[in-house]
């Protein structure tokens, strides 16, 4: 049995609100520590579950509406997109040389493990934005223009009052 739009878009609230009570939790656990390693690490848990709420908030949005994007945004998303692509790129590099020249130490092995881990989320967030590339942009965009287009060729009076 699959969800139906309602179901799901009551299970996306709940998990938004879950996910910033996580926020908030984990942010006031680090206001009281000294370590900055905890620190920092259980902050990041912090950012990584408000992206989860935003997720959530995007699949909310998507289940509401199948947006047309705009040509002005077309323009912005096709420029930037390849400009994010790349910096991803970049950075996956620069991570995994930094990485294959950490030794065998036990902190080393605690650094390798926090490296590995970002270098993780930088292949996930170039994957991501590669698909945004190919399926949103590339394959899904209809602009303005092409939803006028789209309603005049198959309306029945072609754009004229009906009557």
């Amino acid at each position: 049995m699959s969800l139906s739009k309602e179901e799901l878009k009551a299970q996306c609230e709940k998990s938004i609100a879950f996910e910033e009570q996580i926020v908030q939790a984990v942010n006031k656990s680090t206001d009281a520590l000294q370590n900055l390693l905890l620190k920092e690490l259980l902050r990041g848990v912090a950012f990584d579950s408000m992206k989860h709420a935003l997720v959530f908030r995007a699949i909310t949005g998507l289940l509401d509406f199948s947006p047309a994007i705009s040509d002005e945004d077309n323009a912005v998303l096709n420029r930037d997109i390849k400009i994010h692509i790349e910096n991803e790129e970049k950075a996956m590099k620069q991570y995994e040389e930094i990485l294959s020249k950490i030794g065998d130490s036990p902190k080393d092995q605690k650094v390798k493990f926090l490296l590995e881990t970002i270098i993780a989320d930088e292949h996930r967030h170039h994957e991501l934005l590669k698909t945004i590339s190919k399926f949103i942009i590339e394959k899904e965009t209809i602009a303005e223009d092409e939803w006028f287009d789209y309603i005049y060729k198959y309306s029945l009076a072609h754009g004229a009052p009906i009557g």
